[in-house]
């Protein structure tokens, strides 16, 4: 909230410089907040943490321009509403700054990247508070038997594909959902590791492996000529970081 009030004041100082009306700039700077605020949590929360910190460059670039366009539009839209309705069709009342669409992207753009720097940097370092706080389990659902499942993605042993259906595989238990097993794996944490065109295993319970097995919840499974290095460069490195 301090972050966003002192953003708020700097771009009505900034935009205000050279209008003769600074009411009239609070006002349009009071419009251009939600923009800025709104693009800066999609950068944050979305393209940062969702795409960019699992590695997705690709997808980060074509969703990252999207949402560089788009806001740039809605500033574009911004400007020409306080033409007509604020400044009353005088570029002279609302001043030189407010009617600059490149000059307007530039600065906001620099508080969204700010945001953005200081998101990462949490997200890398965390406080020593939140860095000793328990992190909240994310759970993922399935449907089995007419029945939607809550399941604790750490206690997954492997999941084992049935074609259009996937085997999931505990410790106390097992269901089966409809569901590819590609598709089931985009929704759960990069431990789980693909071994086989037919296995998924979760690399935190992998008991031992080799160059073309391993065991994982007492159950000896086999890693395809396709993923062997893949797996055992990851398996290693588990290793060595346990």
């Amino acid at each position: 909230m301090l972050f966003w009030s002192c953003t708020g004041v700097l771009l009505w100082a900034v935009i205000a410089s050279g209008s003769p009306d600074k009411v009239m700039i609070l006002k349009f700077v009071g419009l251009l907040m939600p923009i800025t605020i709104g693009t800066s949590y999609i950068v944050n929360y979305y393209l940062i943490d969702r795409i960019l910190l699992k590695k997705k460059y690709v997808e980060f670039t074509i969703h990252g321009a999207f949402v560089f366009v788009f806001s740039i539009y809605l500033q574009t839209l911004l400007v020409m509403y306080a033409f007509a309705s604020l400044a009353d069709y005088s570029y002279a009342n609302i001043g030189p700054v407010a009617t600059n669409v490149t000059y307007l992207g530039i600065s906001t753009y620099f508080v969204i990247f700010l945001s953005a720097l200081i998101f990462t940097l949490r997200q890398q370092f965390p406080g020593e508070e939140e860095a000793q706080s328990p992190v909240p389990t994310e759970t993922i659902s399935v449907v089995s038997n007419r029945k939607t499942h809550l399941l604790d993605p750490q206690e997954i042993l492997y999941i084992e594909s049935l074609g259009n259906y996937v085997k999931v595989h505990m410790a106390e238990n097992s269901l089966v959902t409809k569901e590819k097993i590609s598709k089931l794996q985009e929704r759960l944490p990069e431990q789980f590791l693909r071994i086989h065109r037919s296995f998924l295993v979760n690399r935190k319970h992998v008991q031992s492996f080799g160059k073309e097995h391993l065991v994982v919840g007492n159950q000896e499974l086999n890693i395809s000529r396709t993923y062997k290095k893949a797996v055992s460069s990851a398996l290693l490195m588990h290793q060595s970081m346990s």
